[in-house]
């Protein structure tokens, strides 16, 4: 997995054990101006299966640093941020 889905991915699992449930939107803004835009949705499986909305991509990558934040529907709002590609998740 590249950086920008480890980080959707942990974020995902975190706001799972705090008791958000879907939909969960994203936006995520890189460095260099590229961003997407989605939806979780929850899958009959139990799982969650993203819908890309919208995207911008400069340069064909979204360079780091990266700003993620995420919503749900009952208006909580986190933002995580990722520096560098092997450096931690921070949640702020």
């Amino acid at each position: 997995m590249d950086p920008i889905q480890t980080m959707i991915v942990d974020a995902l699992k975190k706001l799972g054990d705090d008791g958000w449930e879907p939909p969960i939107f994203f936006v995520a803004v890189a460095a260099n101006g590229s961003m997407v835009y989605g939806r979780y949705d929850a899958t009959d499986e139990g799982g969650l299966e993203a819908t890309m909305l919208a995207e911008h991509i400069e340069d064909e990558a979204l360079l780091l640093p990266i700003n993620l934040m995420m919503s749900n529907a009952e208006g909580k709002a986190v933002r995580l941020s990722l520096q560098k590609a092997d450096g931690p998740i921070v949640y702020h």
